[in-house]
């Protein structure tokens, strides 16, 4: 181990050893960085300096990351990342734009209401700067508490006993079987879930989804079954699965509207009610969550006065 040196380093040091790192190759990470091997290699000899510790182990065989190497590579790029949100922060703000929104996805919400809502926003807010990202509920929870996602759209959620989360009920979906086209039902216009007893079942575990995870199994419950979960599947894989024939899925009415190859999306009887939500940092008063929930609302009486009609 080396001294500490001084405390000065850059983010430029942190983008080369990020390289370095992904490749473990000093020739490849240079040409990706067009940089020669000398300068990229005397950058991170100097980063080294700064932290007072080796991070890559090198030797004639090849290079390897030390365990302070791998300790510090994830915090690089989280520094990276936060680096490239201050810019865009600071050029939105210099371009008028009101604030930068990070929006959560879940997989039921997907096809909802979130889509009138950045339509809007395109004409009704050009100010308002919104990234998407798709999140599984409970990591769109952690990320709301976290501060890395300002907003979570999800289905099949309800009040949280979260006290630092706030919870706005949108409006109800009713719930559907995603079928092969292949599969004895799939002509039907409406299933009970109890037809679907000995089918296997597509479903993401209770860590990824707890809430779909757990209605899901109380629904069959009151059908007087136990599904058989061969095959637990993040969300966003139950097409290609339910399409190849691997089994059965359930999703909001939403989907009802859309095609897809090879599969059939059929609602359930008697009707489950799949309820779509928002989820919040209670203590979050940001103008542009504001500027968001307007919008949302408006998304909400263009969709009543639709289904009205």
């Amino acid at each position: 181990m080396r001294g500490s040196g001084d405390s000065s380093m850059d983010l430029r040091q942190f983008r080369y050893f990020i390289e370095v790192a992904d490749r473990l190759s000093f020739t490849k990470a240079a040409k990706r960085l067009h940089v020669s091997q000398p300068t990229l290699s005397q950058q991170i000899r100097a980063l080294e300096q700064t932290l007072g510790t080796d991070l890559l182990a090198r030797s004639a065989s090849g290079l390897a990351l030390t365990q302070a190497g791998v300790a510090f590579l994830d915090r690089a790029r989280a520094a990276i990342r936060e680096a490239i949100g201050a810019v865009e922060d600071a050029r939105a703000a210099s371009a008028g734009f009101l604030g930068r929104l990070s929006v959560a996805c879940g997989p039921l919400a997907e096809y909802c209401i979130l889509h009138d809502v950045l339509q809007l926003a395109r004409t009704k807010s050009p100010k308002l700067s919104i990234r998407l990202r798709f999140l599984p509920e409970n990591e769109q929870i952690l990320g709301v508490l976290a501060g890395t996602a300002d907003v979570g759209f999800m289905g099949c959620f309800s009040q949280t006993p979260d006290p630092n989360l706030k919870y706005e009920p949108l409006y109800p979906e009713h719930g559907i079987v995603m079928l092969p086209a292949t599969h004895r039902l799939a002509a039907r216009r409406a299933v009970k879930l109890s037809d679907l007893a000995e089918d296997p079942w597509i479903v993401p575990t209770r860590d990824q989804s707890p809430v779909v995870h757990d209605v899901f199994l109380a629904e069959c419950q009151k059908s007087g079954f136990a599904p058989k979960i061969n095959i637990a599947a993040d969300w966003y894989s139950r097409f290609p699965l339910v399409a190849s024939g691997a089994g059965v899925c359930v999703g909001a009415s939403t989907l009802l509207k859309f095609w897809r190859p090879k599969i059939k999306f059929i609602l359930i009887e008697p009707r489950v009610t799949v309820d779509m939500g928002m989820i919040t940092k209670r203590e979050d008063q940001s103008p542009q969550l504001d500027e968001f929930r307007g919008l949302v609302k408006e998304a909400l009486a263009l969709r009543a006065s639709e289904m009205g009609a």
